[in-house]
């Protein structure tokens, strides 16, 4: 009878060293012709001081290289700009760079197959083998249910392959390039498209098992709604308006655990200086390899810590969830498979929406990624109602108020 202790993966895998040691003393020494599969990405957030999302939130939060492939109508074009709300309704979630990894000693076939329960898989790269058709021009309530899907069937090129990357050079955004700063394998498309990795992109309609409201001013309320624990989330905050380097203005709230169907206040925190070395070893703790977790941060970095201000909370979104709203089927199936997805939940401070509701004119907002949901703050906000029903009945205003300073921190000028 055979040891259920034998599988040489199980055993190298036992072993207590860095993952990307495990992954080649693996790969060398066994005659398994392993393959493994990482994946990361991110689901954005934009919730009110109560803790209600909000919608529009189909703006990318990074241009993505022309070559990169998409749902006609579901992005910015330079002819008619950004897609309308009544195209695009109820969008509440974007699931920004999903991108999978594979890592094998040999060349292999393989067949990817990626579902969306909630959500559309509009951008992709490179060229898919199946996936979600559109009626165009698209006309989408995702507030009734969508269900996107995307396939590949794709080669995976030996670690010694001398192929080079299919698109290098201008055109490469830093955000596109990051994600190439690992040890995967090239994989090739059955067009011939070579890359370090498959990318999709997304959006969508779906609760998330974490919801986040603020008490006041300077306390905030977490709970994980779901039954399993989110290993780690780190809430932090940079100030508007101050324009010293991030490392000195970010702080650091709270970071830590949330055990299931728990609630958690905090109160704001100014003394802990911010730093990715938690965010970092969570990642690598819940299955990155350390160059892919600092593949991932250095692609948001910008976004997530430097030039955006505001109060966010970055968790890492329970496998099980993630299992079910992205289904992924591989062929042959991975003799590992890790899948950490990061939510970024950005929330709207009671100051914030206060500054939003002074704004007679949201001219100064048209090129924030939050512009649509912005709008949908007003329009849903009672307070905000309230005060047009007085300025309808008032005598002409000026068109524009000066405001002190502007959604990205910057002051306006006369």
């Amino acid at each position: 009878m055979k040891n259920k202790n034998s599988n040489p993966f199980k055993i190298f895998m036992s072993f207590r060293l860095f993952p990307f040691l495990q992954l080649i003393l693996f790969l060398q020494f066994s005659n398994l012709n392993a393959l493994v599969v990482h994946e990361w990405g991110t689901f954005t957030t934009l919730l009110t001081s109560e803790g209600k999302p909000l919608s529009g939130l189909y703006v990318d939060e990074s241009r993505l290289p022309s070559f990169v492939y998409e749902i006609p109508g579901f992005s910015w074009s330079e002819v008619k700009g950004w897609p309308s709300p009544e195209l695009l309704k109820n969008v509440t979630v974007k699931m920004e760079t999903p991108v999978l990894y594979f890592y094998s000693d040999k060349q292999k076939d393989v067949s990817v197959k990626v579902g969306f329960k909630g959500g559309s898989i509009s951008q992709w790269y490179p060229q898919r083998t199946s996936g979600e058709s559109i009626a165009l021009p698209p006309t989408v309530d995702f507030a009734k249910g969508y269900q996107g899907s995307i396939g590949w069937n794709c080669t995976i090129l030996p670690p010694e392959s001398k192929k080079e990357l299919t698109h290098i050079g201008n055109g490469i955004t830093s955000e596109w390039e990051a994600p190439r700063w690992t040890q995967s394998n090239l994989i090739k498309n059955s067009d011939g498209d070579i890359e370090k990795y498959l990318f999709y992109r997304g959006i969508g309609n779906f609760e998330l098992p974490l919801k986040v409201r603020m008490l006041d001013t300077n306390r905030i309320e977490v709970h994980n709604a779901g039954k399993d624990s989110i290993a780690y989330a780190m809430i932090f905050e940079t100030k508007w308006g101050m324009v010293n380097h991030w490392s000195s203005i970010a702080r650091i709230w709270w970071q830590g655990p949330i055990a299931g169907n728990t609630k958690m206040e905090f109160k704001r925190n100014s003394s802990m200086i911010f730093s990715e070395v938690e965010l970092s070893r969570a990642l690598v703790q819940n299955g990155l390899y350390k160059p892919e977790a600092n593949a991932m941060l250095q692609t948001w970095r910008n976004s997530y810590f430097q030039s955006e201000k505001g109060l966010k909370v970055l968790w890492i979104v329970p496998r099980p969830f993630v299992d079910s709203l992205l289904p992924l089927s591989i062929t042959p199936k991975p003799d590992s498979l890790q899948r950490v997805l990061v939510g970024r939940t950005d929330i709207l401070t009671p100051e914030y929406e206060q500054t939003l509701r002074a704004m007679v004119s949201m001219s100064e907002l048209k090129n924030n990624k939050y512009y649509f949901a912005f709008q949908d703050f007003l329009n849903k906000d009672k307070r905000t109602t309230a005060m047009r029903r007085i300025n309808n009945a008032m005598p002409s205003l000026p068109e524009k108020v000066e405001m002190p300073f502007r959604m990205d921190g910057k002051y306006f000028h006369k």
